[in-house]
């Protein structure tokens, strides 16, 4: 249950990932690592966005910001849970 709750928040968070124009035309690519807490309310607590190129991190911190508010949970979910996960940006060859 709780893992079909995190598949449906990263698709959400994915729909406002941009990738940042200075970083296409520099042809940086990576991956970010995201880690949260998420309470039941909605609330995120403890972000820690890193492993990317500045530019990369600080595009991800505003897709979450645009994000919220997250979608409730449609299941039955433990509150608060720990997210993990990385938003990778490739530009395609």
């Amino acid at each position: 249950m709780r893992n079909l709750y995190v598949t449906q928040l990263l698709k959400h968070i994915e729909r406002f990932k941009k990738y940042p124009l200075p970083a296409r035309k520099r042809g940086i690519e990576g991956r970010v690592k995201v880690s949260f807490s998420l309470s039941e309310g909605g609330i995120i607590s403890g972000l820690q966005v890193t492993g990317g190129h500045a530019l990369l991190n600080k595009a991800t911190q505003r897709a979450l910001e645009r994000a919220l508010p997250l979608p409730s949970a449609d299941v039955a979910v433990e509150w608060p849970i720990q997210i993990s996960f990385y938003l990778k940006y490739a530009l395609s060859m």
